[in-house]
């Protein structure tokens, strides 16, 4: 989305649609549609909206580009119709990752109550984990740098 090809945004936007379309029973198995494809989703929509309201911009741009984005618009605004209170959901608190979750509400728990706290030892072991098998991650490659030195 920075370099504004919009014909490319559009075509990877179809290839994803038709991957969630595919998988749609695997979603509604695991209870809804993932988090990141709702973020996905939104920043799309506000991107193409974005683009279209800047109008001088929108007149530059070369015929090619200016009609995958008036497509991607389009588009966007049929495959969105099932994901609106989603996504609307999601623009009221939106989380950008995990890590992000986590950090947010390690930082609230030092004022809540207890059961905050435990939450927060559990993301405490979780960081504890992640740094345990970065630290093996990084042996190991030196490991193999050391034995690539001695041959």
């Amino acid at each position: 989305m920075r370099n504004n090809d919009h014909k490319t945004l559009m075509t990877e936007f179809d290839n994803l649609t038709k991957a969630m379309i595919k998988s749609k029973k695997v979603f509604e198995s695991n209870g809804g549609i993932p988090r990141f494809l709702v973020r996905i989703l939104c920043d799309l929509e506000d991107h193409v909206y974005g683009c279209l309201a800047d109008k001088p911009t929108f007149k530059k741009l070369k015929p090619a580009q200016g009609r995958a984005l008036n497509r991607m618009k389009l588009s966007l605004k049929k495959f969105n119709e099932p994901y609106k209170g989603i996504m609307a959901e999601y623009r009221k608190n939106p989380v950008i990752s995990e890590s992000d979750a986590s950090s947010s509400s390690s930082s609230s728990s030092s004022s809540s109550d207890s059961d905050s706290d435990d939450s927060s030892s559990d993301d405490s072991s979780a960081d504890k984990k992640k740094a345990a098998a970065a630290k093996a991650k990084a042996a190991a490659s030196k490991d193999s740098d050391d034995d690539d030195s001695v041959s």
